[in-house]
């Protein structure tokens, strides 16, 4: 587990620890990256580095983290206390949010963490705004618990596609596109084909 920092000053040095993990990530795959090759990128010695993390997996936990509470303070042009906020509407802050930092989605893609990051989102409140609005009230723990899953790696699904290919669709319009496919049913019953 990283370390909880004290003072603003190492808080700044774990973040800039962090950081230069993900620049890394952009041309190296996560395996690839030792904790000598992320001391010499940060320009940190090695008991700098121990001070704030036991681990290389500690950074990758760090920066999830740090994604996650950056992404909580994101807010749209417009948006804010009072405003009404709908599925669609979280659905085109996620995405805004996602295409403004699509490096970072890509990086992780590329190592082969996105599955990891997806399992820590899944646990976070990252897309608990959109989960609430499609979920009743009247759900059981393990029923909200697959469902919150199902939704999260769903949603990043399309958008790792969507990500992929650029971005070709506006922010907009996949947001559209996701609401609808939350909200409306995923198939017709047998026997109103036959109709």
């Amino acid at each position: 587990m990283y370390k909880y920092c004290k003072t603003s000053q190492s808080a700044a040095r774990q973040c800039h620890i962090v950081s230069c993990l993900l620049e890394m990530l952009h041309t190296h795959h996560y395996d690839q990256i030792t904790v000598q090759d992320l001391c010499k990128k940060a320009e940190v010695p090695r008991k700098s580095f121990y001070r704030y993390f036991e681990c290389k997996q500690d950074v990758l936990l760090a920066a999830i983290d740090f994604y996650i509470q950056d992404y909580e303070s994101f807010r749209l042009p417009g948006t804010g206390p009072g405003v009404l906020r709908t599925t669609e509407s979280e659905l085109t802050r996620f995405l805004t949010y996602t295409q403004k930092n699509k490096g970072t989605f890509e990086a992780l893609t590329r190592s082969d963490l996105l599955g990891y990051a997806l399992n820590m989102v899944t646990q976070s409140s990252l897309l608990s705004n959109v989960a609430r609005r499609l979920m009743t009230h009247k759900e059981d723990e393990a029923l909200y618990r697959v469902k919150n899953a199902f939704l999260c790696y769903g949603i990043y699904s399309v958008v790792g596609i969507w990500v992929t290919n650029g971005c070709q669709e506006s922010v907009e319009e996949m947001a559209r596109i996701l609401t609808q496919i939350l909200t409306e049913p995923f198939y017709v019953p047998l026997d109103a084909t036959n109709q």
